[in-house]
């Protein structure tokens, strides 16, 4: 953690301790879901599991939700400018990365990298973006598209499209990162992850830990977890000596906090503002209120208070942000869109 991090996360975190409710610092990190809309079909991904019926309504935010955080943006050191869809779906996005970075310091999104053709990775590399997340579920084709329901190879073909044409540039942005979820089926094929991350430009793997929706409950690798650890060390290890970092999960069962109602703001497409990226409840919404009225505004206040007098089994139970244990993961909380704090 770079030192401007660590110095904000350690006041947010004096700020959560004392139970402060209305706060003089603005978000560190703004989270804008341009659209929930997608094109993978992810055999993980809750949208076919409990929210299924709540994404049929979907949609692309607008330029006027965009432009009501423009407030909060010029304070933010980042923004991540995904959510619970594609953005590169978003017809607009170019402009929205442009007008974001403009005011924000690191500029990053998560991807399935399909939509990411030539013009695309022209307009990431001219408008500065500097990280793109990219979701892969193995180097193995047949492996992949069992997890992401989609085909592999021309997802490749436009990675290998982006670095020639930012070796072509000279350009050190986007970078371009792996994200994994921790199948046990795919363990084995970490190897080719590496290698497919070194030819690529890869600068990093993630390997987050699945969330288990449906009938995946044998894939999760805390299923075997001493037996999982010991193959993604193995991975870990071959991946520094080929000159890629690579993250594997932890299987740390532990209880932490969480800073995210201190730090985040969280935008959903339609304008709805959300207590943070998972979604637990509905804090506001831009259609009717300011992003900095939101920030300080009744649900976040109430929201903040609730964690501080009550703690965060009362208030967010079962989160894996704050509470790291197995159970969570193979068991997970339903979330929504829906409800207010109480």
């Amino acid at each position: 953690m770079r030192l401007h991090a660590r110095i904000d996360h350690r006041l947010r975190a004096g700020l959560r301790r004392v139970g402060k409710e209305r706060l003089s610092l603005r978000p560190y990190r703004v989270n804008l879901e341009v659209t929930n809309r997608c094109n993978s079909h992810c055999t993980m991904c809750n949208r076919f599991h409990e929210r299924e019926n709540e994404v049929q309504l979907s949609g692309f935010m607008s330029w006027g939700t965009v432009k009501k955080c423009e407030p909060l943006l010029r304070h933010a050191t980042e923004a991540n400018l995904s959510g619970f869809g594609e953005p590169l779906l978003h017809p607009e996005f170019g402009e929205i990365a442009r007008y974001v970075k403009a005011r924000v310091r690191r500029v990053f999104f998560y991807t399935n990298a399909i939509a990411l053709d030539e013009n695309a990775a022209k307009m990431l590399i001219e408008t500065g973006v500097d990280q793109v997340n990219v979701s892969i579920g193995a180097a193995d084709e047949a492996t992949h598209r069992r997890i992401r329901g989609v085909a592999l190879g021309p997802i490749v073909e436009n990675l290998r499209r982006l670095r020639d044409m930012k070796r072509s540039a000279g350009a050190a942005t986007p970078e371009v990162h792996f994200e994994v979820v921790a199948f046990r089926s795919a363990i084995a094929d970490m190897e080719n992850v590496v290698a497919l991350a070194r030819e690529l430009d890869v600068c990093a793997i993630s390997l987050p830990h699945l969330v288990v929706h449906g009938d995946l409950i044998e894939e999760s690798p805390w299923m075997a977890p001493s037996e999982a650890e010991e193959m993604f060390e193995r991975a870990a290890c071959h991946a520094r000596e080929r000159g890629v970092l690579l993250n594997p999960p932890s299987f740390n069962e532990s209880r932490g906090e969480c800073l995210l109602p201190y730090s985040d703001f969280t935008v959903a497409w339609d304008g709805r503002v959300m207590s943070c990226h998972r979604e637990a409840y509905v804090v506001g919404d831009l259609r009717s209120a300011s992003a900095e009225e939101i920030w300080n505004g009744p649900e976040m206040r109430r929201l903040r208070r609730r964690i501080h007098d009550e703690g965060f089994e009362a208030t967010c139970s079962g989160c894996t942000i704050w509470d790291h244990r197995g159970e969570n993961f193979l068991h997970p909380r339903e979330y929504s869109r829906s409800p207010e704090v109480s």
